[in-house]
């Protein structure tokens, strides 16, 4: 491989992780520190990702293999989209179960529901917009 390959290689393989962490940066926004996200962060893209796209990823990995009481039943994830959520969904589900809703969103005296409304509905279309086109990106990368 050449060096330019390595590269691409890393640099797609970098956008992934990235979009895992960003995942759960829905979930634990205004619910923790900026130093707190710092660290998930770099835990999550740098142990928890890389060892379960390996466990899918590569040929090497148990869950592409399958298991030998199963061995019909293997993992096949075109466009990583499978690896990527999964891993940001079950870690958003962990850490808002642990950290509990957010500051303001219910009434302390009455225990009711606030509704927290959205901002800004053309930044909110953008943001659809940008998701929109990231994703052609990574199934194009994802092809080859």
């Amino acid at each position: 491989m050449d060096l330019t390959h390595i590269q691409s290689k890393f640099f797609f393989q970098f956008v992934f992780a990235a979009t895992a962490t960003t995942i759960v940066g829905g979930a634990v926004a205004e619910r923790c520190e900026v130093v707190c996200y710092i660290v998930y962060c770099c835990v999550i893209s740098t142990f928890v990702y890389p060892i379960l796209t390996h466990w899918g990823w590569t040929d090497e990995g148990w869950m592409k293999k399958g298991l030998p009481s199963f061995s019909s039943a293997t993992y096949l994830d075109f466009a990583g989209a499978g690896m990527v959520h999964v891993c940001g969904g079950i870690i958003s589900l962990v850490a808002a179960y642990i950290m509990g809703p957010r500051i303001g969103r219910f009434h302390k005296s009455s225990n009711k529901s606030i509704e927290i409304k959205g901002h800004s509905v053309p930044f909110s279309a953008l943001g659809g917009f940008i998701l929109i086109f990231g994703f052609l990106a990574f199934n194009g990368g994802s092809t080859g």
